[in-house]
């Protein structure tokens, strides 16, 4: 089915305005509630999870492909290289757990089957060996199992957050559905008693400013746009094609997808104030990224 193209419309039109009128009042009711979440927490009537190890969250824009699951494993196996204790927690996506916390791997062999914790914590297993991985619904309780099982001193968790990379590709970073999406999925996060939040996508810089808002001074965000520049630039080096210090450079978008697509998304997000470098994206070569 092709994607109307009133859904991405900068001025809302009449048609649209029409097609989307049922969704607005369930819109505000949402937010209402998410606002009333956060308020409770804010003011000390939710009890929020304090964990008595460092927690950190691992989230991204989608529920499926953005790298969140390599990314959390990939920091926790780090960490146990490190030498600390740590475990992997997740919701057990596609599995059936009948009890609030299963421990999916102990760190050496795996203790359920996929039908139980799902195919994602067997991953986490397999990715991050010597790192137990366990499957609750509130990944809270998974992190308090960790640290009395394990004696876990630090628990990684992935975060899920649809819907945001339409918001930003829309061009909208700011605006009241944005906003009501962050909080919702930041409130996750501090339920979880996370110290930590580190962006598991390149969408995110362009709402670093909401996150850390949101997420207030109790929660440090990680957001990886530096580092994955400077490892690009350390694979430059390596490979000799790094310009001369001083040299002009030359800004160039590569797309695998429609090329009108992408300048119409470069230019969304340009009118609500990111700044992003004027050049003509260019389509990739079939096959490439």
């Amino acid at each position: 089915m092709k994607r109307p193209a009133w859904l991405d419309e900068r001025e809302p039109s009449l048609r649209r305005q029409i097609a989307l009128a049922p969704l607005r009042a369930a819109s505000w009711c949402y937010g209402a509630g998410a606002r009333a979440h956060r308020a409770a927490y804010a003011l000390g009537f939710a009890p929020r999870a304090k964990l008595a190890c460092k927690v950190v969250s691992v989230g991204s824009l989608v529920v499926g492909g953005s790298g969140k699951t390599p990314l959390a494993a990939w920091i926790a196996a780090q960490l146990h290289a490190r030498g600390r204790r740590v475990a992997l927690a997740t919701r057990g996506y596609g599995g059936t757990p009948h009890e609030p916390v299963h421990v999916a791997s102990d760190g050496r062999h795996a203790q359920e089957a996929p039908s139980v914790v799902g195919d994602e914590a067997l991953l986490l297993a397999q990715l991050a060996p010597g790192v137990p991985v366990l499957v609750a619904r509130e990944r809270a309780l998974a992190g308090q199992l960790a640290i009395d099982r394990f004696g876990a001193e630090v628990a990684v968790t992935v975060v899920p957050a649809p819907e945001l990379a339409e918001q930003v590709e829309r061009g909208d970073i700011d605006g009241p559905r944005t906003r009501e999406l962050i909080a919702a999925y930041v409130r996750t996060v501090r339920e979880s008693g996370a110290d930590v939040l580190a962006l598991g996508c390149t969408h995110y810089a362009f709402l670093r400013r909401l996150i850390e808002e949101e997420a207030g001074e109790g929660i440090a965000v990680i957001e990886p746009s530096d580092a994955v520049a400077r490892q690009v630039q350390r694979t430059l080096e390596r490979e000799g094609m790094l310009a001369a210090s001083g040299a002009a450079g030359e800004v160039v978008y590569l797309t695998s997808g429609d090329r009108d697509e992408l300048e119409r998304v470069l230019e969304c997000l340009r009118a609500s104030g990111a700044d992003l470098p004027g050049a003509q994206p260019l389509a990739a070569a079939k096959g490439g990224a």
